[in-house]
């Protein structure tokens, strides 16, 4: 999983391989944000088969990747892409790949930085 999470920093051009991405609340599950939270509570009730592999701390640091990648100006598209590619590296089915990337995404997106929801449409 670690590398997933490397992958996605690196490609994003958000850091090196050992820099953390790390949530606003990395202490645990007790001390998610409200909005974080909820952005797991809509992971979740998605039924994700990452969610075999990938820890409530994995999906809250992809999703602040994801955020933080919008912000830099990466695209939609773009995001999507490294997602696909990073799930298709960990061994996700094709169908499955593009649950994770579209859920994933759009969760971050709803709850972690609904401003940069007009980013979804470039």
């Amino acid at each position: 999983m670690k590398a997933l999470l490397c992958t996605l920093v690196v490609v994003m051009g958000l850091g090196a391989c050992g820099t953390k991405a790390t949530p606003a609340n990395s202490s645990g599950p007790s001390l998610w944000t409200t909005a974080e939270k909820s952005y797991l509570s809509q992971i979740a009730s998605s039924g994700l088969a990452a969610s075999n592999f990938y820890s409530e701390e994995n999906y809250v640091q992809t999703g602040h990747v994801v955020c933080d990648s919008l912000k830099a100006g990466k695209t939609a598209t773009e995001v999507l892409q490294v997602l696909v590619t990073a799930a298709r590296a960990n061994g996700l089915a094709v169908n499955d790949r593009q649950a994770f990337s579209t859920t994933v995404s759009a969760g971050a997106v709803a709850y972690l930085c609904p401003e940069q929801l007009g980013q979804l449409t470039k």
